[in-house]
């Protein structure tokens, strides 16, 4: 009896297979869009796309890593001496360029630039540090003030000039043109007036002021405050003046900020600010057609995470990505931001600092180690599991889906989880009695499969949501048919 029945249903499935109409259903290469979870959108937007990134027609797994060294460290400092790309590596009690050691206890997080060939560290704990390449020694910076320069935290060069800040004070301090040692001249902001807040941030960004293309210093406040001053020297008034000052919202760290081809992108706790948007439009720059689709998520881990340390800001030297690091409960995650499909996704690598070195991205993990990306080797060897939930899509009358295709190709093994919701129904329970899960093995090792095939789904409903979670390496998601009755 269940024999028959099993084949009367298969019969069944099969007739309405051959009457359902087939049409694409679109992959979500617009990438990640915050009210997608809830709204009825385009179907080329994602309420969920992790691990797989878009190339404008198609949606692919992210890099993987591979290890590239088993030192540990809590931080690492990109410097170029000569033809050399390495790293200075920060532990508890020592920074580290190779076999030069230079034993002091540091904070979990160093603030650094370059300056004359020479490499200039501030952690507000200890005195000032320069490295040139071969040694490391105190600055021995002064200060016309007295203060010390143990005291700051933070420090830029700009211009062929360091400056310097302590983030507790609403004033900066700057040096001699090319100087790496020497007196710190005070510049303070509270003579602005209606500024507030403390220094959270000096950065720099190229705009045409009135003169042709310049590079402004850009100073952001623990309030929130924009201030952008123009020229060479702080300590003539004919060779500096003040651009300009917005109110935006509050940085999230020192290191969350990055130029992104001629502007400069700041993370805050009300999502990214785009600098150049922010002098014509304020805080409208914080809806911006490029971070309005995150925002929403990027306030929340702020609310949530926004003290823990880890937040930084990369923007790969081919320019084709921007990624921004959260920390979060369970370790890190990251936004990407693809440039050439203008399109965000998350990612789950466990880095805690980016890097961008000799042309290659990499990143320190939460274990201390370093790690590069590279295309199509897994995440050390291991499989990567990327996944993707479409936007609730209206059909525009009761439907059925009576089957979905796939096509999926990926290097070796490949898993497929498929689910398809119905009419915003997206409990547990619903979730679980509707997926379905395809393994497919390679004939011979190393060769790569693909799915291609007819899925049964058999949904009915008015509104539809797809969701897929692909383990494998490489992997390529080109296509998707459904088939409506």
């Amino acid at each position: 009896m269940s024999l028959k029945t099993s084949r009367m249903a298969q019969a069944e499935r099969n007739a309405r297979n051959r009457l359902a109409r087939e049409i694409p259903w679109p992959l979500p290469v617009r990438g990640l869009f915050s009210e997608a979870s809830r709204s009825e959108l385009s179907g080329q937007l994602a309420d969920t796309l992790n691990n797989f990134i878009s190339t404008g027609i198609a949606l692919e797994m992210r890099d993987g890593y591979t290890k590239q060294s088993d030192n540990a460290a809590n931080q690492r400092i990109p410097f170029v001496f000569g033809d050399e790309d390495a790293y200075v590596e920060i532990t508890d009690g020592a920074a580290k360029f190779g076999a030069i050691n230079f034993a002091r206890s540091f904070p979990a997080d160093v603030c650094f630039t370059e300056i004359s060939s020479n490499l200039i560290m501030a952690d507000g704990t200890g005195d000032i540090i320069r490295f040139d390449g071969a040694l490391f020694s105190n600055a021995g910076f002064t200060t016309d003030t007295g203060k010390s320069s143990s005291e700051f935290d933070g420090v830029f060069s700009h211009q062929d000039r360091i400056y310097a800040w302590d983030s507790g004070e609403l004033e900066f301090y700057y040096g001699d043109i090319g100087a790496v040692t020497g007196e710190l001249t005070r510049f303070p902001l509270g003579r602005l007036g209606n500024i507030t807040g403390n220094i959270t941030l000096i950065s720099a960004m190229t705009i045409n002021a009135a003169h042709g293309m310049n590079d402004i210093l850009v100073i952001v406040t623990s309030t929130g405050w924009v201030v952008l001053y123009e020229g060479l020297d702080p300590g003539d008034a004919n060779d500096w003046r003040l651009l300009g000052r917005v109110k935006v919202a509050r940085p999230v760290s020192k290191f969350a900020v990055s130029q992104f081809g001629a502007d400069l992108w700041v993370l805050t706790n009300r999502g990214i600010v785009s600098i150049r948007e922010s002098l014509a439009q304020g805080v409208m720059a914080l809806v911006s057609s490029v971070a309005k689709p995150i925002s929403d998520l990027i306030v929340a881990d702020v609310k949530a995470y926004g003290s823990q340390s880890g937040w930084n800001i990369e923007t790969r030297e081919d320019g084709d990505e921007v990624i921004v690091n959260v920390p979060t409960a369970a370790g890190y995650k990251q936004y990407v931001y693809r440039v050439i499909a203008q399109a965000w996704q998350t990612s789950d690598y466990p880095s805690k600092w980016w890097h961008d070195v000799g042309g290659q991205t990499e990143f320190t993990g939460s274990d201390g180690k370093l790690y590069r990306l590279a295309d199509a080797v897994g995440d050390n060897g291991s499989e990567i599991t990327a996944t993707f939930h479409t936007s609730w899509i209206r059909i525009g009358r009761e439907a059925e889906l009576a089957y979905l295709i796939p096509t999926i190709i990926a290097d070796g093994a490949l898993t497929v989880k498929i689910t398809v919701l119905t009419d915003h129904n997206a409990t547990d329970g619903d979730i679980v009695q509707a997926e379905q899960t395809i393994t497919i093995e390679p004939d011979n090792a190393g060769s790569s499969v693909s799915l291609d095939e007819i899925v049964g789904v058999n949904a009915a409903g008015r509104v539809f949501q797809a969701r897929f979670e692909v383990t494998g390496i490489n992997v390529s998601f080109e296509n998707l048919i459904a088939g409506i009755v």
